[in-house]
């Protein structure tokens, strides 16, 4: 997934906003919905890393883990 591919948002996953610190409650993604990558972020350190995507949805701009998106065709 690159910035500017249009991706589902399962429902049920969580999403952390912008500005969002650690102990806040991350958004709730109740509904499959669509967002737009603005970018990507692969954590470092694990042995199998995981991709963060930074995308634009109805609730705002935030950081997901690309394992709860999948790319529009």
């Amino acid at each position: 997934m690159k910035a500017g591919d249009p991706v589902l948002v399962r429902g049920g996953s969580h999403m952390y906003p912008d500005g969002w610190v650690r102990g806040q409650e991350p958004t709730y993604i109740r509904k499959t919905l669509i967002a737009l990558v603005l970018g990507d972020e692969v954590e470092s350190g694990p042995a199998n890393p995981r991709t963060f995507l930074r995308v634009l949805t109805a609730h705002g701009i935030g950081t997901i883990n690309s394992a709860f998106c999948e790319v529009v065709r």
